[in-house]
């Protein structure tokens, strides 16, 4: 037997299979890290996204004998009242055993410089319109004392560059949320897991030039996400090399890293 999902059809869903709530799920991240969910076990994705023509395409290549899929709009641009009736419904249709957010957008740092708009842009995308999400997602987790909350930020939120602090300041808003809401549900039984990729070969990157030895495949990503769920940190880098870089780069004294024009 079958169900449909908006125009497609999508197989019924394995009998034991968890669920996964993924936003932003048309990533290219996301797409490689769902492909490796799915070779470990049985899972229904609610697939969201604003692009409803390419969440159905990623509903069908998913769907297989251990993965069924739905379609979900979803828009950080959305009021937070839209967010709650869009969670409300997820949790309605079957109990929800993670969130996964995969959102990201890098902007223009030298518009957003002159432009206030790009800059809101920039954190409506990447920390403001998640909130309500993460949120909801915590309080429902936190009533059944268990639960994964899996966000990508970026090492770009260690520390302040100037080709990118709109963005940087963003995922630092992300990653100390991220940090506050571990300690509260630190006894929940609810882990909450903050993803920081460094350079990652994407399109939104494309036009860079990326040093070779510290920049990432999507499956390699996908890979290291996928074992963070399954044996669960708090903080992850990927690749782990980044780990160090950015301890040293944390390190380094301002006046010295002002200095530097690789940043």
């Amino acid at each position: 037997m079958g169900k449909r999902v908006g125009d497609i059809a999508v197989e019924t869903e394995p009998v034991s299979c968890k669920h996964m709530v993924v936003l932003g799920a048309t990533s290219e991240i996301a797409v490689a890290t769902l492909k490796e969910f799915a070779k470990k076990g049985q899972w229904h994705f609610s697939l969201c996204g604003r692009n409803e023509e390419a969440l159905r395409h990623l509903a069908v290549e998913l769907v297989s004998s251990n993965v069924s899929c739905s379609c979900h709009y979803y828009d950080t641009a959305m009021s937070a009242e839209d967010m709650q009736k869009l969670w409300e419904g997820l949790v309605k249709e079957r109990r929800v055993e993670v969130l996964f957010c995969a959102v990201g957008y890098l902007g223009d740092q030298k518009l957003a410089q002159d432009c206030p708009d790009e800059g809101q842009l920039i954190f409506e995308a990447n920390f403001n319109g998640l909130v309500p999400m993460i949120a909801f997602a915590t309080n429902y987790f936190e009533g059944l004392k268990q639960g994964h909350i899996m966000v990508i930020s970026s090492v770009a939120g260690d520390r302040g560059r100037c080709s990118n602090y709109y963005y940087g300041a963003s995922k630092a808003a992300m990653s100390a949320y991220l940090s506050g809401l571990r300690v509260r549900l630190y006894s929940k039984g609810v882990h909450v897991i903050n993803i920081k990729p460094g350079y990652v070969k994407t399109r939104m990157v494309a036009h860079k030039k990326l040093p070779p030895y510290i920049s990432a495949s999507v499956e390699t990503v996908a890979h290291d996400i996928v074992n963070i769920y399954y044996k669960p940190k708090a903080v992850v880098y990927t690749m782990w090399l980044w780990s160090y870089i950015m301890l040293a780069t944390k390190m380094l004294p301002d006046f010295i890293f002002k200095r530097l024009s690789m940043f």
